[in-house]
Order: C-alpha cells, then sequence, then structure tokens
C-alpha cells in the first residue's frame, strides 16, 4: 500500500517538474512521502531512487545541499559506502568516480554515500546540512575501517563544529581511535 502511495507521489514529481520552484516542490512532495514509509529498507531505496532523480533533474538547485544528504543518507543506509571498483578499458580496477565516468558512461552521477558527504562538505560550507554529513561522513569512515580519512574528518569536524551538537559523541570516537592506537596519554586527555 505504501509503495503504491510513494509510486504516486514519484508521478506528482514528474507533473512538478516544469515549474519556477518546481525542485522544492517535488523535494517537499518526496520528502512527505517518504516520511510515511515504515520499512527502513524500502523508504532508503526509494530514498535512493528520488533524491538521485532529484539531483539529476535539478543539478543547479538550490536545495541540492539538502538533496546531497537525501541521497547520502539513503546510500549509506543501504551500506553503499564507497564507490564500486570496476574494471577500465585497460583491465586495471578503478574507484576514482571521475574514472569511472569517463570509463563507463553508465555510473550514476552519485554511487556512494561518501561521495555525497564529500560534495556537501566540500561545496556547502555555510550550508545548515553540512555538519549531519560530516557526522554520517565519519560513521561511514569508520564502517569501512579507513583509520587516516577517519582521524582527518574526526578532526575536520571538531575545527569546524567545536560546539557542534554531534561533539560529545565525535570526541568519544577520538578518544577510542587514540586508545586504539595505543596513545593513552592523548586518549586521556580527549575523554576528561
Amino acid at each position: 500500500e505504501l509503495a503504491a502511495y510513494s509510486d504516486s507521489a514519484l508521478e506528482t514529481y514528474k507533473k512538478l517538474s516544469n515549474g519556477k520552484y518546481s525542485d522544492g516542490a517535488a523535494l517537499y512532495v518526496i520528502e512527505s512521502t517518504l516520511s510515511k514509509m515504515t520499512n527502513r529498507s524500502e523508504r532508503a531505496k526509494k530514498s535512493k531512487e528520488t533524491y538521485g532523480a532529484l539531483l539529476e533533474r535539478f543539478p543547479a538547485s538550490a536545495l541540492r545541499d539538502k538533496m546531497l544528504l537525501g541521497l547520502g543518507s539513503a546510500l549509506w543506509e543501504l551500506r553503499e559506502v564507497a564507490a564500486p571498483a570496476v574494471e577500465n578499458k585497460t583491465g586495471k580496477k578503478k574507484t576514482d568516480q571521475k574514472a569511472l565516468k569517463q570509463d563507463s558512461g553508465a555510473v550514476k552521477p552519485y554511487v556512494s554515500a561518501l561521495e555525497c558527504f564529500d560534495e556537501l562538505i566540500i561545496a556547502y560550507p555555510g550550508s545548515p546540512f553540512v555538519e549531519e554529513a560530516y557526522a554520517k561522513k565519519i560513521d561511514a569512515l569508520a564502517y569501512l575501517k579507513l583509520n587516516e580519512a577517519y582521524y582527518k574528518a574526526i578532526n575536520g569536524y571538531m575545527g569546524a563544529f567545536p560546539r557542534g551538537r554531534y561533539i560529545a559523541r565525535i570526541k568519544y570516537l577520538l578518544g577510542k581511535y587514540k586508545e586504539d592506537a595505543g596513545d593513552f596519554n592523548s586518549a586521556t586527555a580527549v575523554f576528561s
């Protein structure tokens, strides 16, 4: 029943795609529809589909930062965190997005949560969604066990948001990182 409702919202979105504020109207309809879905997995799949379509349809939208966070969050929920390695024409595997797009024109604009979070953080530093993107990026890097990038992202968050809403959790993660690295003095200083 909710899937049918979601599909009808997609049809409404398609009808709204030509007006002056069509990006905002479409985003509102989609977010309203997604909020009514109770199955997390289905909601994440629909979010991936709809936010991806919005980003393709409205590449210069003033709401692009919110769309990137929505798509990145959906990809993170689905654990589509890093770009997949694919073989290029020379037989070598690549994970670089620009190289992937050049080698196979069929790659979607955003195929990983990290790619969405990075673009949001870099391209929209004044966005109200940057802090959440940083926090989710840190979680994604921890999931991938990319320690150097993880540590760099933690420090980036702490520098950008010294009084942020996730600062207590980020400081805890920094302390755990230092503790796991055997740097007990630094870990103690972070925890105290």
